[in-house]
């Protein structure tokens, strides 16, 4: 964030001459040359001042879409390192604890009737879908 240190810097220095030349116009007498050469030199302290706020913005902006690209990588390495570990586990379960899932299927069975089995399939495909429409490429800004 040096350039926008050295940004705000300018910022400050430029507000000081802005206010000792508006201090200079306002004690001249309108239509002299000192006049007209002190809101001269004003305007220019105000075009520069504009143009060092817009380099200012323009930083910001970028350090605000760098930090957004390396959010939306965090998040994703995230979300596919659990389903990773879920998955995982799951066949660990299957592969080396089969009785579990027999007890697991015994105590839902009760329960689990076709409709709910139906809405949690539907509901684990729309959460899937979701994870992979994150992750392709938006045409949006």
């Amino acid at each position: 964030m040096m350039e926008n240190d050295a940004n705000a810097a300018n910022v400050e220095e430029l507000s000081a001459h802005i206010q000792l030349a508006a201090s200079r116009v306002k004690s001249l007498k309108a239509g002299t040359p000192q006049y007209e050469e002190g809101v001269a030199d004003l305007e220019m302290y105000y075009e520069r001042a504009v143009q060092v706020r817009k380099m200012r913005i323009e930083t910001l902006e970028e350090v605000i879409h760098e930090t957004n690209t390396r959010h939306v990588q965090v998040v994703r390495r995230w979300k596919w390192g659990m389903l990773l570990i879920a998955s995982v586990s799951a066949v660990n379960v299957a592969v080396f604890a089969p009785e579990v899932l027999d007890a697991v299927a015994e105590a839902v069975a009760p329960v689990m009737t076709l409709d709910r089995v139906i809405t949690n399939v539907l509901l684990l495909s729309a959460v899937i879908y979701g994870m992979v429409k994150a992750d392709t490429p938006s045409t949006r800004n």
